[in-house]
């Protein structure tokens, strides 16, 4: 994945929080930058990665277009449902 942006079937980012730190939050989602590697990813609520990248401008650009499109991730993943309530992230 070295240098290539990364979009899959949100695969699960099993928390990360000893490797990543949140950069910003909006709506459902956040960018994490990796503290060794300095990647990007954004996870959703859900803490499933919806994509990573080292360009910074690249994920800012995938999360405004997640975010204006009111993109649901649960239409993949609807066995579980969801409410619809936003989560707050704390930055």
């Amino acid at each position: 994945m070295t240098g290539k942006n990364y979009e899959g079937n949100y695969s699960s980012t099993m928390g990360g929080r000893v490797w990543w730190r949140d950069i910003k939050a909006e709506g459902d989602y956040r960018i994490q930058q990796n503290i060794i590697s300095k990647r990007y990813r954004i996870p959703d609520d859900k803490e499933r990665r919806i994509c990573s990248a080292f360009e910074f401008g690249y994920i800012q650009k995938r999360l405004k277009e997640l975010c204006e499109s009111g993109e649901n991730n649960d239409n993949r993943y609807n066995a579980k449902g969801h409410s619809g309530q936003e989560r707050q992230i704390p930055v």
